[in-house]
């Protein structure tokens, strides 16, 4: 595939996701410059607060009209609180299953760090709604439930596709897909 000069991406992963594997390999063949941060390591170490502050002198240094978002799950989860109050319009924005809140499922319950701050926020609109993309979940996604996808989506002023008998990973197909509407040529 060839790839757009003039565009370029931010990409933060999922819990233990690669900039240079998986998702990124795909996002690497619609842009020759990828930017991000990885949800592992050093980085996954350090309190929400700092991860938040470091994702927004991110986008702040990043920011134009050319930029892409793409963030998958827990990395979905930070990009939402680094827009919380800020006044950045995301050009294009895609987020694959993203964790909003506490979630119970398959005989489990996650509940992130700052789940009541960003749950305010989306009742409150306060994540910016200007922003243009996708939120893509599954409908059987007990981390990304398609109730809290469209409630997102709405706070967000963008649209929220909920793919039948999909559970978190949301397919390689779809995700190219959204990848290639995201990075087309207007």
């Amino acid at each position: 595939m060839e790839t757009t000069p003039d565009l370029y991406a931010y990409f933060l992963t999922g819990r233990g996701g690669s900039l240079q594997g998986g998702l990124g390999t795909a996002i690497s063949s619609f842009t020759n410059r990828l930017y991000g941060r990885e949800i592992s390591g050093e980085f996954e170490k350090l309190a929400l607060l700092e991860q938040v502050q470091i994702v927004q002198r991110d986008l702040n240094s990043l920011y134009s009209e050319n930029l892409r978002v793409i963030a998958n799950s827990y990395g979905a989860y930070i990009l939402l609180h680094s827009l919380i109050n800020q006044d950045i319009q995301l050009p294009g924005v895609l987020l694959l299953s993203p964790v909003s809140g506490p979630a119970t499922g398959d005989g489990r319950y996650f509940r992130p760090p700052g789940t009541k701050a960003l749950k305010d926020a989306i009742n409150n609109q306060q994540l910016g709604t200007e922003h243009t993309g996708r939120i893509v979940t599954g409908e059987e996604d007990w981390q990304s439930p398609p109730s809290d996808c469209r409630r997102l989506g709405a706070a967000m002023g963008i649209e929220c596709l909920v793919l039948d008998d999909v559970g978190h990973r949301v397919p390689a197909s779809y995700v190219h897909q959204e990848l290639f509407s995201l990075f087309k040529v207007k």
